[in-house]
């Protein structure tokens, strides 16, 4: 009989890429996995339900409060008041240390009794919000318990009793860890520091071969930019982007962003792109698409941003999944300075190209030298394609986290 993993996430599944993809690697490893997470957004259910279907192995238990029925509503409704009364209570200090897990995590009681019921092997929290959960469901049930650390999460920019509450919570229950999993290496660092003697394995957060779309030849008429993200908003790095663009030659420029984004902000960027006097029609909208189809539509640019801006010490150490998107896709890297970003930069320096976001006209000047040698950048592509498909993908990153799992009974 398997051995049993349960996953724990306060969120829909379609929004987390590196839960399927912890989850596709255990499974294909020969464990149960079973899923406790939470649907609560309209728009991701038909994308959550397609991801089930794939995995017709996964057990779950998920809380839905996306329906039009009552239960539903009135579900949505307590909910949103328990995280008002929550954060009054946080911001004022109106609480003891007991109520700490329920503070952070709206559906604690459901998730710890889910947890506890399905009697896994292992359990593995993701954010802190399940933390406590898969700690004391590991507790009941004499298994052992991990976190993934997609994020230095109290280093991120948060408000300071949230920070407090978090480093009450990683400080009580992660020394006690089977083992962290983090998404970059100085992530790694900064959690290995905190508790030393927790193993601690470095997972990035690539996608499997299978994910990796035909690389396209694109017509050199138009220089393509391409970002995306859950949502598009401010303190990513695009509007100092657009500045740098501006100050170009300026001739057949188009920037792609895809991501749910507020009409406000996306005024805000159309009047950065006017003032910047770059080309009508070239800054582009999309909206959100299933996981699997962003890899085609950025296999249609020729750059890809990794954008981040060091606001918060999280942003500046972590390495989020767009890189490996772009890598995968075949497209030339746009980084950004921030120390994670730097250290992937060193290690592989023809990916792409390194900007200081804050140096305008320095930034500029290395577009425009991109721009008069589109063969090099072209080069570029074809090489971080196949980098792609031979390193740095997730088929051999996931062997990190296998080993870690299957030593834990050896």
């Amino acid at each position: 009989m398997p051995r049993k993993v349960c996953i724990i996430t306060p969120g829909t599944i379609a929004s987390n890429p590196r839960v399927v993809k912890e989850a596709e690697a255990l499974s294909e490893a020969g464990y149960h996995v079973h899923l406790i997470y939470t649907r609560h957004v309209n728009y991701l259910i038909e994308h959550d339900q397609a991801i089930l279907n794939e995995h017709p192995k996964w057990t779950v238990d998920y809380l839905d409060w996306t329906s039009s029925k009552f239960k539903s509503k009135a579900l949505k409704l307590f909910s949103g008041l328990k995280k008002k009364i929550a954060n009054y209570i946080l911001t004022y200090n109106l609480y003891t240390d007991e109520f700490d897990p329920l503070l952070i995590n709206r559906f604690y009681f459901w998730q710890l009794k889910k947890a506890i019921a399905f009697k896994a092997d292992l359990y593995i929290a993701h954010y802190p919000d399940c933390l406590n959960i898969a700690f004391k469901a590991a507790k009941a049930n004499n298994a052992y318990f991990a976190f993934d650390a997609e994020d230095y999460h109290r280093g991120e920019d948060l408000h300071p009793s949230k920070i407090k509450l978090i480093k009450k919570i990683e400080d009580l229950v992660l020394p006690s860890a089977k083992y962290i999993s983090v998404s970059s290496a100085l992530i790694g660092d900064e959690y290995q520091k905190l508790y030393p003697k927790v193993p601690v394995v470095n997972i990035e957060n690539m996608f499997p071969i299978k994910s990796q779309p035909p690389l396209k030849k694109i017509h050199n008429e138009v220089f393509k930019f391409f970002w995306f993200s859950q949502t598009i908003g401010p303190k990513r790095g695009l509007e100092e982007f657009i500045a740098i663009l501006g100050k170009t030659n300026k001739k057949n420029i188009q920037l792609s962003l895809l991501g749910n984004v507020l009409k406000s902000f996306q005024s805000e960027l159309n009047d950065h792109w006017y003032t910047a006097g770059l080309p009508s029609k070239g800054l582009v909208f999309i909206n959100t698409v299933p996981e699997r189809e962003i890899f085609d539509i950025a296999s249609g640019h020729h750059f890809g941003l990794a954008l981040e801006t060091a606001h918060s010490h999280n942003r500046d150490i972590c390495l989020t999944n767009k890189l490996y998107t772009y890598i995968l896709s075949g497209n030339f890297l746009i980084l950004s300075n921030t120390a994670g970003q730097k250290k992937f930069h060193q290690t592989h320096p023809q990916t792409g190209i390194c900007l200081k976001l804050e140096n305008i006209e320095h930034s500029a000047k290395k577009l425009e030298e991109l721009f008069l040698d589109i063969e090099t950048v072209n080069h570029a592509r074809q090489s971080n394609y196949k980098l792609g498909e031979s390193e740095l993908n997730f088929d051999r990153e996931k062997q990190f986290l296998i080993r870690r799992v299957n030593s834990l009974w050896k």
